[in-house]
């Protein structure tokens, strides 16, 4: 059981300025009649991003040119043959189209600019809905600091004072398989 909570007059920004301090591990979700957008913290730390109208992984690596769009269609195909559902990400990383590591990067850019994307909205209904179970630390591999996004967004310039967390991290790349942005 819980408390149902309004907040009334909150911008995407505030909320995010509140997930941040606290430290939440939460999703918080905006909607309006034509766009869905949602945000995935842990420990306040940005580790997952969707947002309507941000761009699909296939068409950012063949724009940024790190994948040629022939190379794109072999990894649709694959996907489509295979009986298990995979990520794009995963598939081109197994059929030696893109290193891990751009896949990777392409993968911050998309959630950098689906949290920059619902920051910019300015109507609509949000939800946080809290975790309160133990978040693995390995998702953390591949979080974004909110404050840094924060200040980017406003244009404001990041105080030395400004505490930075930082949660322990492990080491290899196992958090790869079966992440729900990369697949198995």
């Amino acid at each position: 059981m819980s408390l149902r909570t309004e907040i009334e007059g909150a911008t995407s920004r505030d909320l995010v300025r509140m997930v941040c301090n606290m430290r939440l591990t939460c999703t918080l979700t905006v909607s309006n009649k034509q766009r869905t957008g949602r945000l995935e913290f842990v420990w306040g730390r940005l580790v997952k991003a969707r947002a309507t109208g941000q761009v699909a992984l296939g068409k950012y690596l063949t724009d940024t040119g790190a994948l040629g769009e022939q190379d794109l269609g072999v990894a649709l195909r694959a996907m489509e043959s295979q009986k298990k559902s995979r990520a794009i990400g995963s598939v081109l990383v197994a059929l030696g189209l893109v290193e891990s590591g751009r896949v990777r990067k392409a993968l911050q850019r998309q959630m950098e600019d689906a949290f920059f994307l619902v920051l910019g909205w300015k109507d609509g209904l949000a939800k946080i809905k809290i975790c309160t179970q133990n978040q693995p630390t390995q998702l953390l591999r591949m979080s974004l600091s909110t404050d840094d996004l924060l200040h980017t967004f406003l244009g404001e310039e990041k105080s030395e004072e400004t505490p930075e967390f930082a949660p322990p991290i492990v080491e290899n790349d196992d958090w790869l398989v079966g992440h729900p942005l990369i697949g198995n």
